[in-house]
Parts: C-alpha cells; sequence; structure tokens
C-alpha cells in the first residue's frame, strides 16, 4: 500500500508530528474506520500506544493521550457521536511527537484544537515551528530528487509558560506535523571520497520548487555504492528518486549550485563499524532494488515494491540488522531528518604519512531571511554567511592549517611526517588517532536573534589515523675489506598493504646516505613483504668496507619505516 506521507517533512529536535491514519482497512499499525455505534476499545498495534474516548456530538469532550498531549472537541463539532483514538509511538521518541489521528476521513463542523505539550532548546529559549499538512490532495511540490505533498498547516495558540502548542484541525484525512528549524547550524565535515565506504548514508537538504531555499522538506538521503579512484565525478550512489531507484553520480548530492541540494555529509549507523559483510550485502541488496518505482513513503515494511528514499536506506540498514528506524517510524513519518538524527557523521580517517589532507568543512545555518509568521517559522539553510570555523591550538597537529571564511568555506590541511605516524609495531606503546576539534560558531541575526539568543557553538572531532611500523638500529663501521649484514623483520597488521619502505637518518629524518661512512657502502639486499606471510616485511642490510682503511668514525642510528595502509575489505571482522 502506499501512504499520503512526504519523505522530507521530518521534526526536529524540539519538534512534534501529528498523522492522521491513511489506512482504509487494518493495515498492521492501526484499526479502521470507526462508526457511530462503534463502543470497543481499540486495541494498539505493535509498537503503539493510545488514548481514546466515545465522544458525544452534543456535548464534545477532550481526549487525552499517554505523553501529555489532549484533543479538545467542541460541543457540535462532530457531524454524530464518534469513537475517537490518537495513537503514538511506544514509547514516545522523547522530544520528537508523533500523533495518528483515527477515524481517517472524518470531518468537523468547526475546528477540533490538538494540543501538543514540547520541550525548551536545551540553551532554554523557546523553540521555533513550522507546521505542515500533507494531504494526497494537495498538489505534489518537486525538488530535483525528491517530492512532498505537505502544506502549510494552522497553529492557533502557544502557550510559552506551560510549553504547549496548540493546532487546529478541519479534519483527520490530513497528516498534521510540526516541524521546527531542526538545529540552528550544522558543522559539515565534506570528507573527500577516498575516506567513505560503499554503503555509507550519504544527506542532503534540498530546494523545493518556489521555495526560498534548501531545508528538511524534503530533504534527500542516497548510499553510496562505489569508490572509484577517490574521485567524486567517477563515484556511485544508489537512490530512490522520481520516477523510481536507480544508480547516479555521487556528484549531485552536493553540488547546490546546480540542482539545490545542500550537503550534510556522509553517515553511518551507531555502533560498531559495519563490516565488509555488511556493506557488501548492503549493495547487493540495493542492486536488487533498481528499476523499482519510487514513493512518497516505502520500505520493505511498507510497500517492498516501491521505495521512496529514506525507505531504501533503511531497508539496506535493514538487510544487515543494523536499522535505525522503528517499524513505527517507517509505517508513518520516517524522512531524511530523522535517518540523519538516529545515524552519526562519518569523522575517523586513516591516512599515510607524507600524504596530503585536504579537508572541505564548512557551516550550515538558518538563513536570516527566513519568513517569521508570529508562532511559525518557515525557515531555511544556507552556507556562506553568519559562521565562522576555527581549530583550537591544542588539538591542531603539527604542521596542520585550517584557512578559509564563510563565504568561500574552510579548509583543514595536513601532510603528516614520518614522526607523526603511530608505531604499530609489537611491542610499541598503544596508538591513539589524533583528535582534531573544530569549533563552529554561528551569529544569527535580525529577526532570528530573538530566537536564537546569541551565538550557537557547535563541536565535531575528526580522528585520524596516521599509523606505520619502524624499527631503529645502529649500524657501525666495520673492519678493512670487511663486511656486516643486519636482518630486520617487522610484524604488520592482518589487514596491512605495504604502500613503501623507507630509510631515514634517526638525527634528521632525512633519507641517509648510502655511504654513511668513508669507504663504505650500505645497500639493501632485500626489501619487501615476506610471501610466505604478508604480516612481515624482512630487511637485510649490508655494509661493505671497499677499502683497506680502518675508519674510525661514531656509529648512526637508522630508522627502518613500512609505510602501509588498512584494507578494511579484506577482513571482515
Amino acid at each position: 500500500m502506499s501512504y499520503p506521507f512526504p519523505m522530507g517533512i521530518r521534526s526536529g529536535v524540539w519538534a512534534a508530528c501529528i498523522l492522521s491514519s491513511a489506512c482504509a482497512g487494518c493495515d498492521g499499525f492501526g484499526e479502521s474506520r470507526s462508526t457511530a455505534s462503534d463502543l470497543t476499545q481499540p486495541t494498539p498495534g505493535p509498537e503503539e500506544a493510545l488514548g481514546w474516548k466515545y465522544v458525544s456530538a452534543s456535548k464534545g469532550g477532550t481526549v487525552e493521550v499517554p505523553d501529555g498531549a489532549w484533543l479538545e472537541v467542541p460541543p457540535g463539532a462532530l457531524p454524530h457521536d464518534e469513537r475517537i483514538v490518537i495513537r503514538i509511538p511506544n514509547p514516545p521518541s522523547g522530544a520528537f511527537r508523533t500523533y495518528k489521528l483515527e477515524p481517517e476521513g472524518l470531518t468537523f463542523a468547526q475546528p477540533v484544537t490538538l494540543h501538543i505539550p514540547y520541550s525548551d532548546h536545551p540553551s532554554g529559549r523557546e523553540p521555533v515551528f513550522t507546521v505542515y499538512q500533507g494531504s494526497e490532495a494537495n498538489p505534489l511540490s518537486s525538488s530535483a530528487s525528491e517530492q512532498t505533498n505537505w502544506q502549510p498547516a494552522d497553529v492557533i495558540a502557544r502557550d510559552e509558560e506551560a510549553n504547549v502548542l496548540s493546532v487546529g484541525l478541519s479534519h483527520f484525512s490530513f497528516l498534521w506535523g510540526v516541524n521546527g528549524i531542526d538545529n540552528d547550524a550544522y558543522l559539515v565535515l565534506d570528507l573527500p571520497w577516498k575516506y567513505l565506504h560503499p554503503g555509507d548514508v550519504l544527506v542532503t537538504l534540498t530546494t523545493l520548487q518556489l521555495s526560498d531555499g534548501p531545508d528538511w522538506r524534503p530533504g534527500h538521503v542516497g548510499v553510496l555504492s562505489k569508490v572509484e579512484g577517490g574521485k567524486l565525478t567517477q563515484s556511485k550512489m544508489i537512490e530512490a528518486t522520481p520516477p523510481s531507484v536507480r544508480e547516479s553520480p555521487v556528484s549531485k548530492i552536493n553540488n547546490l549550485n546546480t540542482d539545490g541540494h545542500l550537503y550534510l555529509g556522509a553517515r553511518r549507523p551507531p555502533g560498531p563499524p559495519l563490516s565488509l559483510t555488511d556493506r557488501t550485502q548492503m549493495i547487493g541488496f540495493l542492486k536488487q532494488q533498481l528499476g523499482k518505482p519510487y514513493s512518497l513513503v516505502g520500505s520493505g515494511l511498507v510497500d517492498v515494491d516501491s521505495w521512496s528514499c529514506v525507505g531504501l536506506a533503511e531497508g539496506a540498514l535493514d538487510f544487515v540488522d543494523r536499522g535505525v528506524l522503528s517499524g513505527w517510524r517507517q509505517a508513518t513519518t520516517a524522512a531524511p531528518r530523522e535517518l540523519f538524527s538516529s545515524t552519526r557523521p562519518v569523522t575517523s580517517i586513516s591516512e599515510r604519512v607524507e600524504q596530503p589532507i585536504d579537508i572541505p568543512i564548512y557551516g550550515v545555518v538558518v538563513d536570516p531571511n527566513s519568513a517569521i509568521v508570529l508562532r511559525s517559522l518557515r525557515g531555511h539553510y544556507q552556507r556562506t554567511t553568519l559562521y565562522s570555523i576555527s581549530l583550537p591550538d591544542a588539538g591542531k597537529p603539527e604542521g596542520a592549517t585550517l584557512k578559509g571564511s564563510a563565504k568561500e568555506g574552510y579548509t583543514f590541511s595536513w601532510t603528516p611526517k614520518l614522526e607523526q605516524a603511530c608505531d604499530t609495531t609489537p611491542g610499541s606503546p598503544p596508538c591513539a588517532p589524533y583528535a582534531i576539534p573544530f569549533e563552529l560558531t554561528a551569529y544569527p541575526d535580525g529577526l532570528l536573534t530573538a530566537f536564537f539568543g546569541g551565538p550557537v557553538k557547535i563541536t565535531e572531532t575528526l580522528f585520524v589515523d596516521v599509523t606505520g611500523a619502524s624499527r631503529t638500529f645502529d649500524i657501525s663501521p666495520v673492519q678493512p675489506l670487511g663486511t656486516h649484514q643486519t636482518s630486520v623483520q617487522i610484524q604488520l597488521p592482518d589487514d596491512a598493504i605495504v604502500k613503501r619502505t623507507v630509510f631515514r637518518d634517526e638525527a634528521t629524518l632525512a633519507a641517509p646516505s648510502m655511504t654513511p661512512f668513508t669507504d663504505h657502502v650500505m645497500t639493501v639486499k632485500y626489501d619487501g613483504v615476506n610471501p610466505q606471510d604478508p604480516s612481515f616485511v624482512n630487511l637485510v642490510l649490508e655494509i661493505k668496507n671497499t677499502s683497506n682503511k680502518q675508519v674510525n668514525e661514531p656509529p648512526k642510528k637508522l630508522r627502518y619505516f613500512v609505510d602501509y595502509v588498512h584494507d578494511h575489505w579484506r577482513n571482515d571482522e
């Protein structure tokens, strides 16, 4: 079956959402429409709690909901006595509220009012809301990738002392949403594609036709399916987008200038990393969905023959038992905002020594030109003004820089040196990645100042793993016409792929001379991975005195360094 729910509208951290039942019969998450003589007690569906009451048409009444909300029905609003049922997730998901109102299709002679409790912003200020209604009767609005049938709805009152929002309803046949501006700002680490893996979820805001700018209505997600050469132009994602599921270039998802997208970065499910087996199975599942129709809402739990963008991504995660959305959400309000808040940004990377790291970093903040209308704020985001990003000296690796501006965006640059690599040779101290904190400070101005109450600060930490294996040893002059050999064996992690091996003079970290002493020649007789055991690298160093002279020079200390990368695709656990 298909639900008239928009993909993209999603309550924020301090928001709520009111849903009508979209079923004409029993759908597993609710019951069929009641009749005037229906006095039976409704039964909660899976993952549901509910409030209900048989309301008199002449007297009206109040229907209380377990989460503290209540529906107020004035006398004369109902066409006849009616059993009213309000369903919510069980347990409610904290600050996000969802309500499913029954019977579907019920209309009122005068509006009824749903009163919704809400929480203040963590800063103590009042949250801001945008209210929408969704219906198959509404015209579709389109972005470059998604569609929505949500239209602005009517917030009739707001009690800031009691923290209650009141919404007027003329019927139960629509989906109603109360959506905040969500986060005031986002700090985006736009990791180069070489650091991402197939199975990562890519999230973006989108701009609807005739709208002012990008926001979560509808928003869009895709799943990275192929990383080719670490290049944006060659990498692919699988997405559900009108008219069907397809594999597309990932370049479309973070190019705001051409198709209205505002990229918020790559995401992964919380918990342990996805294994190679997980990611391989996810991509196999997604490829089997190619060509299936797009729908406003749809996942394997709701409609296996059509997919929304979120339903498709969640379906792939469900396939490997790593889903992040409940069945109740998937059948009702699953949207990009919800998937975003239920996943975690990719903030850990591995890089080799002497290889440049260049990561674009930018802020996404509420546009001060967003329209404010009394109790509601219909907001959108932008990424070119009203913020700054800093990197505290305490967390900055030697040689790293952060340069740029809000208008141009920022870039973190760092080329790790040999001495900055963590030595993974057995017996060495445990390795810890570099923890590099970035802080965004957003300064909303104009009319937004009254809502935001001052600067907004966000911190995101990038973890950079720079590893290698090394061995230091002393070499001394040998006797006239003599030869000395030194053997070195270094063990590597099982998933290591050797990129190079280098010698360094420990005193200068420069390449050592192959004539370290007078009349001496130094050669490497064997340098490479042990063919019998690739987890070991072997070296035989030979030093030869080519003359009849005794050389009296002090010993030198050399470092033999093995530069490698982790092949996480080789071992799936």
